[in-house]
């Protein structure tokens, strides 16, 4: 005769199963962990978090769904915003102490005053012990996903050696040679005159956006913050004032379609598709961008092309990491949600998709970053950026370096609209980020 077991006696027999999967590291979602207990089964049992991106939105609905379909006890929510008002909404949780999301995709030149703020989760610790996930990272991309404690407080998602697309059909019309025209930010102006009196085209969308992907690498020493040397600002280093120099002429001869904005804007991508843009430097991502924005219907794919940046600088314009701030109530889930997102197959696949080149070095050995781009006319375009990562020096992220880059772009608008000397203007500058700094 069967021994009939009473409610007590299966939550008990429940409890010990549990303890035994645990201790043979057997994964228990909890909807199993429900039956195990004995508890009830209703829409209470799933976990729900939310996902604030400015990430591709095709591609992060298709990792979700395949995400729930392995993990059915967690639903995840993509909260899609701009790449400002995803910092935004991160600043403002952050201050008013609640309404934070799940997880946030930070940019690295954001990511160091959140690092230092206290509001996110230190992922070097338990329970997520990012070190021993087996994931190698670009050092230069661990290096701007750490605090000034030394802990990763961001998930690197993809980097950003600094590269130039261009418009290969202007060149042969222009018949000149991309290494003649890259040789020097001199030969590169002097390509832009050429290029505005022949053929009526900007050779950038815009004078200021070449600050944020430059000064990163420009502007400081291995392992060092960006904006300060030996604890002191140092808005008008040498380095600043040159990529000042360059801004100004661009500018003045009106050589970029205008003085401020971002590159993604309504306003250049019509450019582009008018062939009135020669080129944009930025990172990786600029491929994919031709793809989703520039170029969907693929009617002038083949005339882009990839190169270095004039004057051979190789620098790292920073990129994407994935961070959980502590107001998270459902971190473990999220945890869980980063763990799948850089698996090899999923990173993969982000690359394929987005355009974007993974942080993740062990990856890089996929036959994906052989293959010729179409977009490219046939260069192997993510052979080509992987060979970069190796020379981008790291730095480190620091808690003054949003308010330092806000501060040298409201710089740099001076002395452009308002014909302010350089070496005064981020002089000033300087002062204004010292006092700053006091008061962090």
């Amino acid at each position: 005769m069967m021994k009939k077991h009473t409610p007590h006696r299966l939550h008990r027999i429940g409890v010990i199963m549990a303890q035994v999967c645990l201790r043979n590291n057997k994964r228990i979602t909890g909807v199993a962990l429900a039956v195990l207990l004995g508890l009830p089964l209703s829409a209470s049992a799933n976990t729900s978090i939310t996902f604030a991106n400015y990430l591709p939105n095709d591609y992060i609905n298709k990792v979700i769904k395949d995400f729930e379909a392995a993990h059915p006890d967690i639903q995840v929510q993509s909260i899609k915003c701009g790449f400002a008002d995803c910092h935004q909404k991160l600043t403002t949780a952050l201050a008013v102490g609640q309404g934070a999301a799940d997880i946030f995709s930070v940019s690295t030149i954001k990511l160091g005053s959140f690092a230092n703020s206290g509001g996110l989760n230190n992922l070097s610790a338990p329970p997520f012990s990012i070190d021993s996930q087996g994931w190698q990272f670009d050092p230069s991309m661990i290096s701007l996903a750490k605090g000034n404690d030394g802990n990763i407080y961001g998930v690197p998602y993809d980097t950003g050696p600094v590269i130039m697309i261009y418009r290969n059909d202007m060149v042969q019309k222009a018949g000149v040679k991309i290494e003649d025209i890259t040789q020097s930010w001199d030969s590169f102006i002097a390509f832009g005159e050429k290029l505005k009196k022949e053929q009526g085209a900007y050779l950038l969308p815009a004078a200021t956006s070449l600050i944020n992907p430059l000064v990163v690498g420009m502007n400081s020493e291995p392992g060092k913050p960006v904006y300060t040397k030996d604890g002191k600002p140092n808005l008008d280093s040498p380095q600043i004032k040159q990529l000042m120099t360059v801004i100004k002429t661009l500018y003045d001869k009106g050589l970029a379609a205008s003085l401020d904005g971002s590159t993604n804007s309504q306003e250049y991508i019509k450019l582009y598709r008018q062939g009135k843009l020669f080129a944009d430097i930025d990172g990786p991502w600029d491929e994919g961008r031709i793809e989703q924005e520039l170029d969907p219907d693929g009617a002038k794919a083949g005339l882009w092309r990839v190169t270095g940046v004039p004057g051979n600088i190789k620098v790292n314009a920073g990129g994407t990491t994935l961070v959980i701030p502590k107001q998270s109530k459902n971190a473990q889930a999220a945890w869980q949600f980063i763990q799948y997102f850089m698996q090899r197959d999923v990173v993969i696949d982000a690359a394929k998709t987005a355009g974007t080149l993974p942080a993740r070095l062990d990856v890089y050995n996929a036959p994906y970053f052989d293959t010729p781009s179409s977009i490219l006319g046939g260069q192997h375009s993510m052979r080509y950026y992987a060979s970069l990562v190796p020379d981008l020096k790291p730095v480190a992220s620091s808690p003054e370096d949003n308010i330092a880059n806000e501060i040298l772009n409201e710089a740099a608008k001076k002395i452009l609209v308002q014909h302010q000397d350089i070496d005064s203007t981020l002089r000033d500058a300087n002062k204004l980020l010292e006092r700053r700094m006091r008061a962090l």
